[in-house]
């Protein structure tokens, strides 16, 4: 029986589109759904990035007519631990029942 009860959720810090000058990095919903079951099913969630620190969010996923964005975006714990993320020294996956990878266009460069 496995009596790992954290998840790990790996999430972008690049914040832009090439050389656009456009703005990316994680995509929301990539996060706040996975999060909101995840948490549900009563597993505790870590965020860990590339470099650790910021994660910033696509300001394109900001889609607050949603509920679950919404809901996750409002709390600020994790608003405060995606703004300072583990780095992958910090974390033993050896912990975890299992890693995550959020999508987005920031991953393109750091993942």
């Amino acid at each position: 029986m496995n009596t790992k009860n954290k998840v790990l959720f790996v999430v972008t810090n690049h914040e832009e589109l090439g050389d656009t000058g456009k703005k990316t990095g994680y995509f929301l919903r990539e996060v706040s759904y996975p999060y909101k079951a995840i948490s549900e099913a009563g597993y505790s969630i870590d965020f860990v990035s590339p470099k650790g620190g910021p994660a910033p969010m696509d300001p394109n996923s900001n889609d607050m007519d949603d509920e679950v964005n919404k809901a996750f975006t409002d709390d600020k714990s994790i608003m405060n631990r995606l703004q300072n993320t583990m780095s992958p020294n910090e974390i033993n996956p050896d912990d975890y029942a299992a890693i995550m990878y959020a999508g987005g266009h920031g991953t393109v460069w750091d993942f």
